[in-house]
C-alpha cells in the first residue's frame, strides 16, 4: 500500500485550517480559558492590529488583505481567532456574515492557483469528500475550431449524496443539481468551480464558528469590540437615511420603505428578495439583477436601489452604484433591463408561487390597480 502523498499548507493562507484548541493547548498548556486566550493573545501587538484590520476590511466591503510579510504564521493564526472572537463580542450577524464572505473570497483567490492536492486536503477539512481524477474525468464540449470539437476536461468528481448534502449551504441558483455535470453517481467540476464550492461552504462554516457572546468583553479586548460597534452604526447609517412612510411585511418582519412606490403589490418573490435584501443576505447575481431592475421599472431612483443592496455582505457602493446604474440605462449600451420573465424566474429557483402572471411587473400593475380602485371607493 503506497503512503499517502505529502501535501505542504501554507497555513498564513489558510489559518483556518488549524485547530484553535490544540493550537493553544500545545502554545500554552491545558486547561487554558477564554479570557486568559484573550489576555495572552493580546500581549501581541502585531496580532491585534492584524485582527483588527481584518474585520476593517470586511466592514468596508474589501477582500481581506493577506498578512503582510513581517507576520508570522503564528501571529496569523491568532489574528484570524481572535478577530473571530471580536466578531462574537460585537454581535452582529450581517458583519459576521460580511467578514465570513470577504474571508473566502480571499481563499477562492489562492485556491485557483493552488495544487489539486491543496484543494482535496482542504475539502476534507470542510466534510467534503472532492477527489481529483485529473485526465479521466468527463469531458464536455466548449466551442468548435475549424470543424473540430473543443473539449475541456473536468477533473474533479464528488459524490452526488455528499454534493446533495453541502447543497442546502448553497444560495445561487447555478449550483442546483439540474445545472450540473452528472455522470453515474458523480458531480463533476471545473478546477475554477471546485475552488468556488470549497470557498463557498468555508463562508458558511465560518458562520457557524462566530458565536455571538452577551456578556461583556473582557478589558483587553473593549475598545476594539466598542469601536467596531460604533463604526458599523456609522456605516449603516451613511446607507440607510432618507424619509420612508410606506412599510411592507415580510418573514416576521415589518420594513419602512419610501411611499411613492406601492410595495404592498410587489409579488411574493420580490417581496422574497427585497426582505433577503435589506436583512443582509448574501442574495446571487441573477437575484440580485431581479430586484434591481424590478424596482427601476416600478419608479425607484437609483439611489433607492443603491441604498437597498447597502446590507449585502459585499457592497461596494461605487461598484453597486456603476451596476443599477447601467441597468437603469445610464451607462454602457444605454440600455434600460426588464425584469427577468416568470419562466425564468422558475428556472433560477427564484419563484415561490403560482401567480398565474407571465413577469413580476404584470403581478404588481394589477395589484396596483386594485389598491387605487379600492382607495377610490372609499372616498
Amino acid at each position: 500500500m503506497l503512503p499517502e502523498k505529502l501535501v505542504v499548507i501554507d497555513l498564513l493562507k489558510y489559518p483556518f485550517l488549524v485547530d484553535f484548541n490544540e493550537y493553544l493547548r500545545k502554545r500554552y498548556g491545558d486547561g487554558v480559558t477564554l479570557n486568559e486566550v484573550i489576555q495572552l493573545v493580546t500581549l501581541e501587538n502585531t496580532v491585534v492590529k492584524r485582527a483588527r484590520e481584518r474585520i476593517y476590511c470586511a466592514l468596508k466591503g474589501n477582500v481581506i488583505r493577506d498578512a503582510s510579510g513581517r507576520l508570522t504564521v503564528d501571529d496569523e493564526i491568532l489574528a484570524y481567532n481572535l478577530s473571530l472572537i471580536i466578531l462574537s463580542y460585537v454581535g452582529d450577524r450581517w458583519l459576521n456574515r460580511r467578514y465570513a464572505i470577504m474571508e473566502s473570497k480571499r481563499v477562492y483567490n489562492h485556491l485557483l492557483n493552488e495544487s489539486s492536492s491543496v484543494l482535496e486536503y482542504i475539502s476534507k477539512f470542510l466534510d467534503v469528500k472532492l477527489v481529483y481524477i485529473g485526465s479521466e474525468g468527463v469531458k464536455i464540449p466548449v466551442n468548435e475550431v475549424r470543424g473540430k470539437v473543443v473539449y475541456e476536461v473536468l477533473p474533479y468528481r464528488i459524490d452526488i449524496v455528499d454534493y446533495l448534502k453541502v447543497l442546502r449551504l448553497l444560495t445561487d441558483p447555478s449550483w442546483k443539481l439540474v445545472n450540473q455535470v452528472v455522470h453515474e453517481g458523480k458531480v463533476y467540476l471545473s478546477h475554477r468551480r471546485a475552488a468556488r464550492l470549497l470557498s463557498e461552504i468555508l463562508a458558511y462554516k465560518i458562520c457557524e464558528c462566530i458565536r455571538v457572546i452577551e456578556s461583556k468583553p473582557p478589558e483587553p479586548i473593549a475598545k476594539i469590540v466598542d469601536e467596531i460597534r460604533e463604526s458599523l452604526k456609522k456605516y449603516i447609517h451613511d446607507y440607510s437615511e432618507g424619509e420612508s412612510t410606506g412599510k411592507v411585511e415580510g418573514e416576521g418582519r415589518v420594513y419602512e420603505l419610501p411611499s411613492k412606490v406601492f410595495f404592498e403589490a410587489f409579488p411574493p418573490c420580490i417581496t422574497k428578495l427585497y426582505n433577503d435584501a435589506t436583512s443582509g443576505v448574501d442574495l446571487p447575481h441573477h437575484a440580485r439583477f431581479a430586484l434591481a431592475t424590478f424596482l427601476l421599472r416600478v419608479g425607484m431612483e437609483v439611489d433607492e436601489v443603491v441604498k437597498v443592496f447597502s446590507r449585502m455582505p459585499d457592497f461596494k457602493e461605487n461598484i453597486a452604484r456603476y451596476q443599477v446604474e447601467h441597468l437603469a440605462g445610464l451607462r454602457g449600451s444605454r440600455k434600460k433591463y426588464l425584469p427577468f420573465n416568470c419562466s425564468t424566474m422558475r428556472t433560477l429557483g427564484l419563484c415561490i408561487g403560482e401567480c398565474n402572471v407571465k413577469n413580476p411587473l404584470v403581478y404588481y400593475m394589477r395589484a396596483v390597480r386594485r389598491i387605487l380602485k379600492s382607495a377610490g371607493s372609499r372616498k
